[in-house]
């Protein structure tokens, strides 16, 4: 355990120096325009047993195979703000850095997960439907509450953000409906876990338009956080956001880690 500690001090005391050192810089980051690359996971939903659904949840065995296997194999696992930070300074993220996130602030995230970033030491960042918090989905999953929210925003390992108002893909909305989601979503955050650092909003279901990120940028968004995004789409170069790997129970996290890192060389 006293490793894992070390281990997130150094990547911690190098990500602060970056904070300190951004003050009132906005510039543009994101994939397209960044020397700097970092891998971000996202997962989902956990169970206890194997998942009979495939496509976005994750057995607790899993997932702590998952986190076990990214700390020893040599990845560091810093948080969003870091790595955002980082990028922006210029200063050079630590080695075969990693950040981790969840979409849709499941229950399971608080009493499957959270357990397992404590062991390990590791940060995870955790994309919230303000009006899902410690309620039931119509799908029958229910989600953690405000007050978990600040449980494990109070460990230093979780950061919580918006995904927005409610669970519902974001172009699909219309431009008034999203503006106001978004704020609202901010809002609330703040409201109820402390004024964020950085604002991010991660999108509902991967669907997005160069439409969609400028009401969402307006709204208050300084970060944007895709599934997947079409590389050839130059529309939304101006605006800072970065896509993610989606992990399923059948996802070899390492495969996915060792050759992204390969294929920067």
């Amino acid at each position: 355990l006293m490793k894992y500690i070390r281990r997130a001090g150094i990547v911690l005391l190098v990500c602060l120096m970056a904070m300190v050192s951004v003050g009132a810089d906005q510039r543009v980051i994101n994939v397209l325009n960044t020397p700097q690359k970092c891998p971000i996971l996202l997962y989902h939903h956990f169970t206890d047993d194997i998942p009979d659904n495939y496509s976005t949840m994750t057995s607790a065995e899993k997932f702590e195979d998952d986190i076990r296997r990214i700390v020893e194999d040599g990845y560091q696992v810093i948080s969003l703000e870091e790595m955002y930070e980082c990028m922006r300074s210029g200063i050079s993220l630590p080695p075969k850095s990693v950040v981790i996130t969840m979409d849709d602030g499941y229950e399971s995230n608080y009493t499957i997960a959270y357990p397992v970033l404590k062991k390990y030491n590791v940060k995870a960042s955790i994309f919230v439907n303000n009006d899902l918090m410690g309620k039931i989905s119509i799908h029958g999953f229910p989600h953690f509450s405000w007050e978990q929210a600040r449980e494990m925003e109070e460990s230093g390992l979780v950061k919580v953000y918006s995904h927005g108002y409610t669970h519902t893909d974001f172009d699909k909305m219309s431009p008034e409906e999203l503006r106001e989601g978004i704020k609202n979503s901010l809002r609330e955050i703040d409201e109820n876990l402390g004024k964020r650092k950085l604002r991010v909003v991660a999108y509902v279901g991967g669907a997005y338009s160069k439409e969609a990120f400028e009401v969402v940028y307006q709204a208050g968004a300084e970060l944007q956080m895709l599934v997947g995004y079409d590389t050839n789409d130059k529309s939304i170069s101006k605006y800072s956001f970065f896509p993610r790997f989606t992990v399923f129970y059948t996802t070899d996290v390492i495969q996915i880690l060792d050759r992204y890192y390969l294929e920067q060389k």
